[in-house]
């Protein structure tokens, strides 16, 4: 655990809040959402803290209780906090509150066996640990197991600290990226993990060996390090998507510091479009937030991704025509393979697109209903409730 970790919960920074907000912005419709199912819900923060910050804020565990509650699903839901070195903590703050339970013990201890316990239910598990020494990529496989009726997962990953600590690792230097003090806050404690660690144990962590060949790309000169850091993430993401069984695997960097390598990327998961989707927006949201840290407020001249480029609509229309063919695609299947495949943007931006490819006639939109209550051609893009928007190639 971080150096720092007293200290970690004495108030919530300006990051954190953003982190936490992903996830209390996606909580609120997945629980209304999910509840419908009539399956019982699972809701595991595997690395759950305190609870409480000393300055009053809300920790995860309190967040997700509070959402539970408001949208009605206390009554089917079970909250499941693991925390191994506060867990006497956490239990006193959620001791008053109903349906949360505190394991005292590791996440790699625990989690297997709760998705065994849960067959037929929902389980949504938030995995925020400090570091990355206790992530093995084999608790992600089991996590979309097939006896569950759904499943999704959110994740903090410390993805440069993994770049970091692989080219130690291999004796490649990484002098071309600058870090800040605050960045040592997600790292493992140094001197203990720098004597335990080894190439193996990366390789559990990462899914497989492919990470070691990235650094030796740095380390011959082929890419820099923040490339490093991003092509980790995207082949982290792959292997999620072919071992875990996962659908859609997205992810956004967390940086304060247009520039910096972000202090981690939160990861998630998901089999459902709509899931995606909601998680896209919900991310780019915060992307406006952090936006506005890294300029001080006085925003971006451009329009930019997550990853801090200046977004090409010409791109963007061609990659939305490469994922059509000539039979129909439904509209929400079409932004979440785009979301999955290539870039968080917002879904404004997707439409706009569309729309211009429609008047450009190179793509057909079919609108269900194609008329509107006053007899008028209907031309939304997203639809709403009782409609359909299908979308397929021009045929020449």
């Amino acid at each position: 655990m971080s150096k720092n970790t007293k200290d970690f919960f004495k108030k919530k920074k300006g990051w954190s809040k953003v982190k936490d907000e992903i996830l209390a912005c996606y909580l609120k419709p997945y629980f209304t959402k999910i509840q419908y199912t009539k399956k019982k819900i699972i809701y595991i923060d595997g690395f759950a803290g305190v609870g409480i910050f000393e300055d009053g804020t809300l920790g995860s565990p309190l967040i997700a209780y509070n959402i539970a509650k408001e949208v009605g699903t206390e009554l089917n839901i079970e909250l499941i906090f693991i925390e191994q070195k506060f867990s006497n903590e956490l239990s006193n703050n959620v001791k008053n509150y109903n349906n949360c339970c505190v394991i005292s013990g590791n996440y790699e201890d625990n989690i297997v066996d709760l998705i065994n316990k849960n067959e037929g239910n929902n389980i949504f598990v938030y995995v925020d640990p400090f570091g990355i020494k206790n992530i093995n990529f084999s608790y992600f496989e089991k996590l979309n197991s097939s006896s569950l009726n759904s499943a999704e997962f959110l994740m903090n990953l410390n993805s440069f600290g993994f770049i970091r600590e692989g080219c130690r690792l291999l004796k490649a230097d990484l002098h071309d990226v600058q870090v800040d003090e605050e960045f040592e806050e997600f790292m493992d404690e140094n001197q203990e993990f720098k004597k335990t660690n080894t190439i193996e144990h990366m390789n559990s962590i990462a899914g497989g060996d492919y990470w070691q060949e990235i650094i030796q790309e740095h380390r011959d000169g082929k890419i820099n390090g923040y490339e490093a850091e991003k092509r980790f993430v995207e082949l982290y993401c792959t292997k999620m998507k072919e071992f875990g069984k996962f659908k859609y695997v997205i992810n956004i960097p967390i940086r304060t510091k247009a520039g910096s390598p972000p202090k981690y990327r939160m990861v998630y998961a998901t089999n459902h479009a709509d899931g995606v989707i909601l998680m896209n927006d919900n991310m780019c949201k915060r992307f406006d937030e952090l936006l506005n840290i890294q300029t001080g407020g006085s925003g971006s001249l451009f329009q930019e991704n997550s990853e801090n480029e200046i977004i090409d609509f010409n791109k963007v229309q061609s990659n939305l025509l490469s994922l059509l063919d000539t039979k129909y695609i439904n509209y929400f299947d079409l932004i979440a393979t785009y979301i999955d495949h290539f870039e968080i943007i917002k879904t404004k931006y997707l439409n706009e697109q569309l729309r211009s490819l429609e008047s450009e006639r190179k793509i057909i939109i079919t609108r269900i209903p194609p008329t509107t209550s006053t007899g008028k051609a209907s031309k939304f893009i997203s639809p709403g409730k009782n409609q359909k928007t299908l979308i397929r190639l021009e045929v020449s």
